[in-house]
């Protein structure tokens, strides 16, 4: 079921990327794959040439990473699945974006040659700096879910980091929308009234994408509520409510885009705003006389970072590392699944241990010892790894509230350890030979 959920999110992601790409080829405030043109250059023939050539590269290569999930769904073993989809999530994120850089190049090669730059002569100047007035976001908007997933981390205290999570991004939301916004209008040509409906719509559209956001995550905390009851429920509302939220966030992004195409539709025939060399690759923008570090994305709701200024660096290296970061710790976790794992009974404590985790248990402590050849039911994560081939952390089940294990759950034959403190220890190797051996001369220590 992990191979699928992984493989199948990153489905998701290789058609979302590919439908806005693809987007990409329409005129939106006379910009198509990053490029502004004219007019007169929305029909020519060399240019729906490079279009339709970016949109044929764009279908093959979606084609390919679509077999390439499906083929990773089908992987059984959950360690070689996660090490293969960190290395397909990079291919995801970076191949189609590469073909768009190269057709954007391909276009503004196209546009030099032929000439179309801006009618200077007709330069008109506006100032419309004050032509909107932007609202504050409303804070109890966002002080409701946080406030909600506060009372839930009081009421389900054993998992107060998730709750306590949730209620940060609720509160992350309510600064994203109202910081991580530069409040400039969007002109694209001299029309006035144009400028003030652009800049409205893109500004109300950036408020509701972070107060959907907020309210996300008051249903993950709502979720995780569920797990000890069960914990398909749990991820079965987990997957409905982020693909009902992932469906929203595409909707407003591309109903904003169908509203700057045709609020455009009829610009680019006199004076218009062209500021393709301030965008390298069509994706980065590098404006060195703009203080600004946050800058509004030319087309859709989003924003991006200004590389010239010395934080822009900064968060756009954050920004990637994280990236990778998260891309290697899936690929560790998948590693992990099979480390080794070490039981051992010293002259005085018992030892289990699994990469970086290590419990020692002094046999004085130990209460009662068992042999069990099943895992116990219901088991619930509170700060646990559980994959395929190795559980390790902490978990709780039934009256065992603070339950620590380190094993195998594909080997059974498990040493189940209760301390004088009631705390809770389950230990198996992948030899089930050795568990029971350290299990027999356990028991009869404890019992001298």
């Amino acid at each position: 079921m992990g191979t699928i959920i992984a493989w199948g999110t990153l489905l998701v992601v290789v058609a979302c990327l590919g439908f806005m790409l693809r987007n990409e080829t329409k005129f939106k405030k006379n910009i198509v794959l990053g490029v502004t043109l004219p007019k007169e250059a929305h029909d020519d023939p060399d240019v729906q040439a490079v279009l339709q050539r970016f949109r044929k590269h764009l279908g093959w290569l979606a084609l390919g990473l679509t077999l390439l999930c499906v083929g990773g769904m089908l992987i059984p073993d959950l360690s070689i699945a996660m090490v293969g989809w960190s290395v397909g999530f990079l291919l995801v994120l970076v191949l189609p974006n590469l073909v768009y850089i190269h057709a954007h190049g391909a276009l503004k090669e196209l546009k030099k040659e032929k000439q179309w730059i801006v009618q200077t002569e007709k330069k008109i100047r506006v100032d419309v700096s004050t032509m909107i007035s932007y609202e504050n976001p409303r804070l109890m908007g966002y002080v409701l879910p946080a406030l909600i997933c506060g009372l839930l981390a009081f009421l389900q205290r054993e998992l107060w980091y998730i709750h306590g999570i949730s209620a940060l991004t609720a509160i992350l939301s309510f600064l994203m929308a109202r910081f991580c916004y530069r409040r400039k209008s969007e002109m694209v040509d001299g029309n006035a009234e144009r400028t003030k409906q652009l800049s409205r719509l893109r500004y109300q559209m950036w408020k509701r994408v972070w107060l959907l956001t907020a309210w996300q995550a008051v249903s993950i905390s709502v979720s995780v509520c569920l797990l000890p009851e069960s914990a398909a429920a749990c991820l079965t509302m987990l997957i409905v409510t982020s693909l009902l939220y992932g469906g929203v966030i595409v909707y407003l992004e591309m109903r904003t885009r169908r509203m700057q195409e045709k609020l455009t539709e009829e610009s680019g025939t006199e004076w218009y705003v062209d500021e393709d060399d301030l965008w390298l690759g069509g994706m980065f923008y590098y404006n060195p006389n703009d203080s600004h570090v946050i800058v509004n994305n030319r087309v859709g709701t989003g924003t991006t970072f200004n590389m010239a200024t010395k934080t822009g660096k900064g968060m756009t290296i954050g920004a990637v590392l994280l990236i990778l970061g998260s891309t290697l710790l899936c690929g560790f976790i998948g590693w992990e699944d099979r480390s080794p794992i070490r039981l051992e009974l010293t002259e005085d404590a018992v030892l289990c241990e699994s990469g970086t985790t290590r419990y020692v248990i002094p046999t004085e402590k130990i209460r009662e010892v068992q042999l069990v050849e099943a895992m116990p039911d219901g088991l619930f994560r509170t700060n646990a790894l559980g994959g395929q081939h190795l559980y390790k952390g902490s978990f709780t089940e039934g009256g065992m509230l603070d339950l620590k294990i380190i094993a195998d759950p594909t080997v059974p034959l498990y040493l189940k350890v209760t301390a004088d403190d009631e705390q809770y220890y389950i230990f198996g190797t992948r030899d089930p030979g050795l568990t029971q051996a350290v299990y027999e001369q356990l028991k009869e220590e404890t019992a001298e």
